[in-house]
């Protein structure tokens, strides 16, 4: 039972919610034998489950769930078909319904849920909750009050989503000048005449992955050629005159290759989950990878045994 109110406002109530409604049982009504092109919604524990033909009450009417996502409400302006998986509480033109729909969601009737394989919710234990009654003009007020906040929370959720999306056109639009040297433009004009060009930065990048092969087939030789012989990798085809065409100018320095010619290897990590440790390596699956970077703080660790085994399986 809830906590009872003393301190209420003049013309108030404290009751239980038994002593104000009633909730009645819905009726079975199995998919295969709803008319799905009918114009009557029916009402499962989560909301509309499907259509009909006919309807076994009318609207409106709150609908609670019984069965499955017990304690959840909803609403019906029209005529319903409330399946056996819920209870329905009728208008009986004393009470304002909509006001009585908001007080329904206001008890969280969830928390009261038995807990069986199936969660359900007695309509007893509902009963025993203790709310406060105002005067029906006043419900009716308080119901037009409810709305107007929630319309203005409604859109302040579209406002944010708005700008949510705008703020992914602006950093997909930053990391395009980023990379098209526009916001480097101050920092290269201080630095002219002490920078790497591209040109040479491509020649050192290809002068260590040939020696970073050079490593790993002597390390293979060593280990008396156990697993696969190091492969090195096949210089790619320049771009062409065609494809320049269809790119950006860039700053002077710059120069457009092909990612290929600047990773040592693409690989994909283990198929199968390792045994993890409470420290040790990262272990970076799906799961960490954000649009801003890698969540380094929710990953999992494996010993560094374990790396060094899946080393030599995967990059030996």
């Amino acid at each position: 039972m809830s906590k009872v109110t003393n301190d209420l406002p003049i013309g108030w109530v404290s009751t239980r919610l038994g002593d104000l409604y009633s909730f009645e049982y819905g009726k079975s009504l199995i998919k295969g034998s709803r008319a799905s092109a009918g114009k009557y919604p029916v009402y499962g524990s989560s909301g509309i489950v499907g259509m009909h033909d006919q309807f076994l009450i009318e609207g409106p009417a709150i609908i609670v769930g019984r069965k499955g996502a017990a304690g959840s409400v909803s609403y019906s302006t029209e005529n319903l078909w409330p399946i056996d998986t819920t209870y329905y509480v009728r208008d009986d033109k004393i009470l304002c319904l909509k006001f009585s729909y908001y007080l329904f969601r206001s008890l969280n009737l969830a928390k009261l849920e038995a807990s069986t394989a199936i969660p359900g919710l007695n309509r007893n234990h509902a009963y025993d909750e203790t709310v406060s009654l105002p005067p029906i003009n006043e419900q009716h007020r308080i119901v037009a009050k409810i709305e107007e906040l929630f319309s203005e929370l409604d859109k302040g959720i579209e406002n944010l989503k708005t700008a949510q999306a705008q703020l992914k056109v602006y950093r997909q639009a930053l990391l395009k000048h980023a990379f098209e040297g526009k916001l480097t433009t101050q920092w290269r004009a201080e630095n002219q005449g002490n920078l790497e060009t591209a040109a040479a930065l491509r020649a050192r990048i290809q002068q260590e992955r040939e020696q970073s092969y050079q490593q790993q087939f002597a390390d293979w030789e060593a280990s008396g050629k156990q697993g696969s012989k190091p492969k090195a990798q096949k210089p790619l085809p320049p771009l062409t005159i065609e494809e320049l065409a269809g790119l950006p100018e860039l700053p002077e320095g710059w120069g457009w290759c092909k990612l290929g010619e600047l990773t040592w290897s693409v690989k994909d990590g283990p198929h199968f989950s390792p045994k993890y440790v409470e420290q040790g390596i990262p272990f970076i699956s799906g799961g960490n990878i954000r649009p801003n970077g890698v969540d380094f703080d929710k990953a999992k660790h494996i010993s560094k045994e374990l790396l060094a085994k899946l080393f030599l399986l995967k990059y030996a």
